[in-house]
């Protein structure tokens, strides 16, 4: 009898979503609690990435997980708005990512007017067993950098491209 309950309830909780990723956080059926950094994603988009202390490698190898924010809107007197997360698990899609990051070039110079900001970006939060999370603001218009507080990068189309379709497919 106790088991037909627990199927039952398991079944009503798995149709009202309750194993689905909201926009704001990720899916509620994680085997282990997040990192506060990891759980949800900021509801505007962040103003810029914290200063980190290293300079090399762009993005440090050996990430477990890896949250996917997704803002847009206009750059007016708020910031753009989250319209998609996303929680990355799987190591090789998360090494390979690092891997493309650190392969872009280098920004140098500048500084760079970009008029065409609309503050359409991705912030990726790249987790760690041992060290603290490390971010990364990919910018999707305008200069369309990729800051991660102390170095910036150029991006590319093909990158933006393959990381739009992962923080909205998968």
């Amino acid at each position: 009898m106790k088991h037909a309950i627990l199927l039952t309830v398991a079944a009503a909780l798995l149709a009202a979503g309750c194993g689905s990723a909201a926009a704001g956080g990720g899916p509620r059926n994680d085997p282990a609690p997040l990192p506060a950094a990891l759980a949800r994603c900021p509801s505007g988009a962040p103003l810029a990435v914290n200063r980190g202390i290293s300079t090399t490698p762009f993005v440090h190898p050996g990430a477990k997980l890896l949250r996917l924010c997704h803002y847009a809107g206009p750059l007016t007197e708020r910031r753009p708005r989250l319209v998609r997360a996303r929680l990355v698990r799987n190591g090789a899609t998360i090494a390979a990512l690092i891997r493309r990051l650190d392969s872009l070039r280098r920004v140098t110079g500048g500084p760079y007017p970009c008029p065409t900001d609309d503050g359409n970006e991705i912030l990726l939060v790249f987790g760690y067993s041992g060290r603290q999370p490390q971010r990364v603001i990919v910018e999707l218009s305008g200069c369309r950098f990729a800051p991660n507080g102390r170095d910036s990068r150029w991006t590319t189309a093909s990158f933006r491209s393959k990381l739009l379709a992962l923080v909205s497919h998968g």
